[in-house]
């Protein structure tokens, strides 16, 4: 199989725009279509519009690669949920931590941060819903707007029990969706919570109920 990617020698910050960035430029080019969006966003990438990258950080091994494309890779990649990257999976090795990025100079050609809100100057409101979108697909229901103009779909900046979620939370959702980018909804809550906080390894909570917590499965034992 072709090499689908070469090798960075020095990682240079400025150069690069972590994916989140890239897809909020191509959004707000397309006044937020999420369809047009994740079409225009693979499109580029595949043919060369767009440049991409990656940081590997492979925790088991205490290393890190910086790789950049070619536009094959892209071919069986999708965005199924927002900024998330997933169809990379036969290059996935266990321990591994992958970060997406696109270079600033094809992307402020194509879509100058002049002409398209950042995250930055965006309001607070909607940054925070941007934030709080679901890592989980099946989770996951596209906004809509209501009669009031508020957004339906995403917790809203006054949902308290959002921001009451311990840190660990985050940790623990983030493991379940790398180990299970297709979906978790069919896995048993023990089995899943095993392979959590398995690769979570030290990181992982000692009780189990944190986890039940995180992965929103202790109603769902209650129920049975």
């Amino acid at each position: 199989m072709a090499k689908l990617w070469r090798p960075l020698k020095a990682w240079v910050p400025h150069e690069w725009v972590i994916m989140r960035e890239a897809w909020l430029r191509v959004e707000a080019s397309l006044s937020k279509n999420w369809a047009l969006t994740r079409r225009d966003i693979k499109s580029d990438l595949v043919s060369g519009r767009l440049v991409g990258a990656a940081r590997v950080f492979n925790e088991k091994e205490g290393t890190e690669q910086f790789i950049v494309f070619v536009r094959e890779f892209w071919k069986p990649v999708e965005f199924p949920y927002a900024w998330n990257v997933t169809g990379y999976d036969e290059h996935y090795r266990e321990g591994e931590e992958w970060h997406f990025f696109v270079r600033r100079r094809e992307l402020d050609k194509r879509y100058p941060a002049a002409a398209n809100a950042t995250p930055s100057e965006r309001p607070a409101d909607s940054l925070f819903q941007e934030m709080t979108i679901p890592r989980h697909p099946a989770a996951f229901q596209p906004p809509t707007v209501a009669s009031s103009g508020v957004l339906r779909g995403e917790p809203q900046a006054h949902d308290e029990s959002a921001r009451r979620d311990p840190p660990e939370y985050s940790k623990i959702r983030q493991r379940a969706n790398e180990l299970h980018p297709e979906g978790y909804d069919h896995i048993k809550t023990k089995v899943l919570i095993d392979e959590v906080y398995k690769a979570l390894g030290r990181d992982a909570p000692k009780s189990r109920e944190v986890g039940e917590r995180a992965l929103h499965r202790r109603e769902r034992k209650r129920k049975r």
